[in-house]
């Protein structure tokens, strides 16, 4: 079960635990005026609230925005939402067509899961139309090889695609009962092989009753963002493997694991919690 407050969740990119240089690129990518963006990651990890935060930044008058949900989670003021009903036809591929009808500018797709949805994105972006939609992918660059997987040609997605953010949500540490210790070597060439400066120290959990004994309070966001860069676009054009693609897209410390180490050298977070949530990367 989810419960959302629709009117008072949405926050501000600063609020989602955004860098500076993040939030630079996602104020670019709002003013873009085709393309797609995609947020991807595993459910729960706050893709919809991004999309929306992104969407509220690129909300102006003279803009005629809609929305595909299922369901509508947040209400935004000036912004035409709808919701799926997969039982009398309405898919998020039928609505999307539906949405090109009435020529918005805007488009946010709740989550493209098929080739037929897949497939109508890329047209629309192609066809002048800005389009926001999440994608469920492990990684950036991952996004990548699930739209060919949906079976969206290569070109397509290297025309279409604007830039894509991989995210997850990591629990903060309580800053009553946090405790500060030594790394271990495993931390110490973790931070070393991400091209980050080792810190001193690093905190870890250790429970208290103002966090109910579990050490955590609160969660904070973990990003890579990934544009789509000309020389990008060229290696998704000739096919090119997901390592190739993340070598090209992403420095080590931008990666979602680069980007938690951080946290975790700042106290945020504990490098147990990083290697629960990201331990793939590892």
């Amino acid at each position: 079960m989810r419960v959302l407050d629709k009117m008072n969740s949405l926050m501000a990119l600063p609020e989602l635990g955004l860098n500076p240089p993040q939030m630079a690129t996602l104020e670019t990518l709002s003013k873009v005026p085709d393309g797609i963006v995609l947020a991807t990651g595993p459910t729960g990890s706050g893709k919809t609230t991004t999309l929306y935060s992104l969407l509220k930044l690129a909300n102006r008058a003279e803009r005629n925005i809609m929305t595909v949900e299922d369901p509508v989670e947040y209400d935004l003021p000036g912004v035409n939402q709808s919701q799926i009903h997969a039982e009398i036809g309405l898919t998020f591929a039928a609505g999307l067509r539906a949405c090109l009808r009435q020529d918005p500018d805007i488009i946010l797709v709740g989550e493209i899961r098929d080739h037929e949805t897949a497939s109508v994105a890329a047209q629309a972006a192609l066809t002048g139309h800005l389009v926001f939609s999440s994608l469920h992918a492990n990684s950036s660059v991952g996004a990548i090889i699930r739209l060919r997987d949906l079976g969206l040609a290569d070109y397509l997605i290297a025309a279409t695609v604007r830039a894509i953010i991989a995210q997850r949500l990591l629990r903060r540490l309580c800053t009553t009962c946090r405790t500060e210790r030594a790394l271990t070597a495993v931390e110490t060439e973790a931070f070393a092989s991400h091209d980050l400066e080792v810190p001193e120290a690093v905190w870890q959990a250790h429970g208290c009753p103002a966090c109910d004994g579990s050490g955590y309070s609160g969660r904070a966001g973990v990003y890579e963002i990934v544009t789509v860069t000309e020389e990008l676009r060229t290696a998704i054009d000739t096919g090119a493997t997901e390592r190739g693609l993340k070598a090209l897209a992403l420095a080590p410390a931008d990666t979602l694991l680069g980007q938690g180490l951080r946290l975790v050298a700042t106290g945020s977070t504990d490098f147990a919690e990083l290697i629960r949530v990201v331990g793939t990367e590892l």
